[in-house]
C-alpha cells in the first residue's frame, strides 16, 4: 500500500472571547486502508428537520433585515401540530416570531392536519430571551471591546 502521508482532520473551534469559529487542523499518523467510507444524512422536503431549519433561518433573516447587528442563537423544534422557537436573541428589531413560524409553515405547505401540521391552527410556543450579558460581551467585535479587554 502506498504511503498517503499523515491523516488530516479539520475541526471547528469556538473562541468565546472573540465570538468566532476558526478551523483547526489536526494531524495524526493513521494507517489508510484501500476502502473509503462516506456517510451523510439527507432529508426530503417536508421533513421536520428541514422545516425547523427554515423557521430558524426566517427568524434570523427577520432580525438582520431590521438590525444588521443582531446576535441570534435561535432553535426550533416541532411535533404533531406544534412548533416551538427558543433561544437567545439580542436585537433592536421588532419581530413577530409567531407570524414568522406560521408564514414559513404555510409557505412550505403545512396547511392541514392531514400533513401533521396546520400553519393556521397549530400551537406555537415562543421562548426567546435576551442574550446573556457575559456572552454578549464576548461576542462583540474586538474593535468594540473596552480597552482593558483587548488581547494582543
Amino acid at each position: 500500500m502506498p504511503d498517503l502521508g499523515p491523516f488530516v482532520a479539520l475541526t471547528w473551534e469556538y473562541d468565546p472571547y472573540f465570538g468566532v469559529l476558526s478551523l483547526k487542523k489536526q494531524e495524526e499518523e493513521k494507517e489508510m486502508e484501500d476502502t473509503f467510507l462516506f456517510t451523510s444524512e439527507s432529508v426530503n422536503e417536508g421533513h421536520p428537520d428541514k422545516l425547523c431549519d427554515q423557521i430558524s433561518d426566517a427568524v434570523l433573516d427577520a432580525c438582520l433585515a431590521q438590525d444588521p447587528d443582531s446576535k441570534v442563537a435561535c432553535e426550533t423544534c416541532t411535533k404533531t401540530n406544534m412548533v416551538m422557537v427558543f433561544g437567545e436573541i439580542t436585537t433592536k428589531a421588532n419581530v413577530d416570531y409567531e407570524k414568522i413560524v406560521r408564514d414559513t409553515c404555510r409557505t412550505i405547505g403545512f396547511i392541514s392536519d392531514d400533513v401533521g401540521l396546520d400553519a393556521d391552527h397549530c400551537k406555537v410556543l415562543v421562548n426567546i430571551e435576551q442574550q446573556s450579558p457575559d456572552i454578549a460581551r464576548r461576542a462583540r467585535p474586538l474593535h468594540q471591546a473596552p480597552r482593558g479587554d483587548r488581547r494582543r
